[in-house]
């Protein structure tokens, strides 16, 4: 996992996978960065494989962050269409609507 701060929010990028071993901890983790007072961008480009139980930690985390999608998203995404996750293609792009909705 990988923190850095943007102008417009912080960015928390995850790497590797996330399945039941982990989505706890990532969940966790997530939060622990939304507290901050600026928006939180979850960036999963760099996802590999995401396991169901991941998928199930996203799910209850859609409101906290906006998430921009990546391969390993692509399986399930796929299969539960009516996810309501706030899905974007980049960072640029999450930092672009960010700007614009201020």
């Amino acid at each position: 996992m990988c923190h850095y701060s943007r102008n417009l929010a912080t960015v928390l990028r995850v790497d590797g996978e996330i399945d039941a071993s982990n989505a706890e901890l990532v969940g966790a983790a997530v939060r622990h960065a939304g507290n901050a007072k600026r928006p939180l961008i979850l960036d999963l480009s760099h996802l590999r494989f995401i396991g169901m139980e991941g998928f199930q930690e996203l799910l209850s985390l859609s409101t906290a962050c906006s998430m921009v999608s990546g391969i390993a998203m692509r399986p399930l995404l796929r299969v539960v269409s009516d996810h309501c996750l706030p899905l974007v293609r980049s960072v640029p792009e999450a930092l672009q609507l960010l700007g614009d909705a201020s």
